[in-house]
């Protein structure tokens, strides 16, 4: 069953972690902010700048329990704007398996939702 406002159910579980993020444009360009979610499929990141869904990005960010910088491909997914700070949806692309081992670890840690 899909949660309430989502037409779609989540493919994988997710859990809150906040950190510093930077996305990176193929133009030079990279906007800063932080994450608030993370799970193997991507993050929620909270961004001061805009970008615009279906955007091609690298995404460098502190991997949960290793703390190493990871720069992964990422896809924007969708973005919200609010209060002059834009939320944005990053789906991830091929994980390295360190990383992807590392973010499943926490999110089962952190006991997903």
């Amino acid at each position: 069953m899909s949660p309430p406002g989502r037409a779609w159910p989540r493919r994988h579980p997710r859990a809150p972690y906040v950190t510093p993020v930077r996305v990176l444009f193929p133009s030079g360009a990279t906007l800063d902010g932080r994450s608030e979610d993370i799970s193997l499929g991507g993050l929620l990141a909270i961004l001061a700048g805009s970008c615009a869904a279906g955007d091609r990005v690298r995404v460098r960010f502190a991997v949960p329990i290793t703390h190493r910088i990871a720069e992964i491909e990422a896809t924007t997914r969708w973005v919200r704007t609010a209060r002059g700070r834009e939320a944005v949806g990053l789906e991830f692309g091929k994980l390295p398996r360190d990383v992807r081992d590392a973010i499943e670890r926490y999110v089962r840690a952190m006991g997903a939702e």
